[in-house]
């Protein structure tokens, strides 16, 4: 089962405590099954992996809450961990970017936040790449969708105008691996 660092936990929930509000978030941290609140009882660690079930099991619980549109609400959790993962000194690399630069370091970034799989990048022209990743093993949805917005994101916040991303691959729908198509202006 596939493992993801501190950071992309950390972000899943300040996503739902910024859409439910303190009072809200401690009562939806009340109704997670036993295992995720022992989990989340401690210290979330930016360099530690946690299990990816762990992760979906409370993204899978938000929306089921709220009866959102998971697809959507993934997607947007990604987008805001991008708006997260770039700040301070990391945002120099925006500055100084571009969404293909971005997209060529994407495996480096992929290979430090996930226990396993392996993420190719390829800038096909000057606005238009491939990203696929294999042995991941996401196992759920939410993981890939999550991925998607936040390499969306990332290409915006690099200087991409009329970003559109596209998964034409994912394993939770019998692929052999994730793929995305990405154009920008």
């Amino acid at each position: 089962m596939i493992k993801a660092k501190g950071p992309i936990l950390k972000s899943v929930l300040k996503y739902i405590k910024g859409h439910l509000g303190e009072s809200g978030y401690e009562a939806f941290l009340k109704t997670l099954p036993e295992d995720i609140q022992k989990v989340l009882a401690r210290p979330i660690l930016t360099s530690e992996f946690y299990p990816s079930d762990i992760i979906v099991g409370i993204m899978d619980a938000y929306v089921k809450q709220g009866d959102l549109d998971a697809a959507k609400v993934f997607h947007d959790m990604g987008r805001v961990s991008a708006d997260e993962g770039f700040t301070g000194i990391y945002k120099i690399f925006l500055k100084v970017g571009s969404p293909a630069m971005m997209i060529r370091q994407a495996p480096l970034i992929f290979k430090s936040y996930y226990s396993q799989g392996k993420m190719e990048a390829e800038v096909v022209s000057k606005n238009d790449a491939n990203v696929k990743i294999t042995g991941a093993e996401f196992g759920h949805p939410a993981l890939c969708t999550r991925i998607t917005g936040f390499i969306e994101r990332t290409m915006e916040l690099s200087g991409g105008k009329s970003v559109r991303l596209t998964h034409t691959k994912c394993e939770s729908r019998g692929d052999d691996e994730e793929f995305w198509y990405g154009l920008w202006e």
